[in-house]
């Protein structure tokens, strides 16, 4: 319920704040992005979809941890 609940309200407020880091295939951070984040949770075959600043970010075939702050 705790889910729905976040996912309401991140959808309501533009995002949570979070930030997300891309990492390569040998764990070296890539980039990483701070805000207020709306991650699309419908996303599947290797790729992550999200919105910073009104810029919509798609990156593939990456390994991403994204953590609410």
């Amino acid at each position: 319920m705790q889910r729905g609940i976040k996912d309401t309200q991140s959808e309501w407020t533009g995002g949570l704040n979070r930030v997300i880091t891309v990492y390569d295939e040998n764990g070296k951070v890539i980039k990483t992005y701070s805000g207020k984040i709306d991650l699309d949770p419908d996303t599947t075959g290797g790729k992550i979809r999200f919105e910073l600043n009104g810029k919509r970010i798609i990156i593939y075939n990456a390994i991403v941890i994204a953590e609410e702050k």
